[in-house]
C-alpha cells in the first residue's frame, strides 16, 4: 500500500515538472514573439507594427509546421517523439493565428486612418484574408469536443485549411524581394517531404 502511494507521488510530481517546464518554455517563448515584435520599430506608427506581425506570423507558421512533422530533426536532437512535441505544436499554431488576426486589425485601422481601405480590393490583401480566415478555422476545429468527437473530419480540415494557408499567404505577398513566399515555399517543401517519407514508409 505504501509503495503504491509513493509511486502515485512520484507520478503526480514528474507530470506537475513537466507542466512547470512546459509552462516556463511558453513563457519564454511568447516573451521572444514579444521582443522581435518591439524590437527597431518605431511603433507610434501602426503601419509599422502591423508590418513586423506579419513577419512574426509567418516566423511563426515555419516553427509549427516545423514541429508538426513526424519525421523531424528535432526528435533525436531534444529525445522527444512526434506526439511529446505536439503541445509545442499547439502553442505556436495558436501564437501564429493570434499574431495573424493582429496583424490584420492594426492594418485595417491604419488604413481606416489614411482613408485607404480600398487596398483591401487588392488580389494580395484578399489572399491575405482568406489566409487568415483559414487559421482561425483551424483554431476553432482544435477545441477539444470537436477534435475527440469527429478527428477524421478534424484531420482533413486541417490538411485542406493548411494548404489554403500557405498558396494564400504566398499569394499575399508573392513578390521574392520581400522573402516572404521563399519562406513559404521552404515551408511547404518541409510538409511536401514530409509527407512523401511517411508513405514511402507505409509502403515499404
Amino acid at each position: 500500500e505504501i509503495a503504491r502511494i509513493l509511486s502515485s507521488f512520484v507520478e503526480k510530481v514528474q507530470v506537475t515538472d513537466l507542466r512547470t517546464d512546459r509552462s516556463i518554455l511558453y513563457i519564454i517563448y511568447w516573451a521572444i514573439n514579444l521582443i522581435l515584435t518591439l524590437t527597431n520599430i518605431d511603433v507610434t506608427n501602426i503601419t509599422y507594427v502591423a508590418k513586423r506581425l506579419g513577419w512574426i506570423s509567418v516566423a511563426n507558421l515555419v516553427l509549427l509546421v516545423f514541429l508538426a512533422l513526424k519525421n523531424t530533426p528535432v526528435a533525436p536532437l531534444t529525445a522527444k517523439s512526434y506526439e511529446k512535441l505536439r503541445p509545442l505544436h499547439k502553442v505556436a499554431g495558436y501564437t501564429c493565428i493570434f499574431t495573424s488576426v493582429i496583424h490584420a486589425i492594426v492594418y485595417l485601422s491604419a488604413w481606416s486612418q489614411s482613408g485607404s481601405l480600398h487596398k483591401m480590393e487588392g488580389v494580395d490583401n484578399f489572399a491575405g484574408a482568406i489566409a487568415g480566415f483559414a487559421m482561425v478555422i483551424i483554431g476553432f476545429s482544435t477545441i477539444t469536443y470537436f477534435m475527440r468527437g469527429y478527428y477524421e473530419f478534424f484531420y482533413m480540415l486541417h490538411i485542406i485549411m493548411f494548404i489554403l494557408i500557405m498558396i494564400t499567404v504566398g499569394m499575399h505577398r508573392p513578390k521574392f524581394s520581400t522573402h516572404s513566399v521563399i519562406i513559404v515555399i521552404f515551408t511547404a517543401c518541409l510538409w511536401v517531404m514530409d509527407r512523401i517519407i511517411r508513405s514511402a514508409k507505409i509502403l515499404c
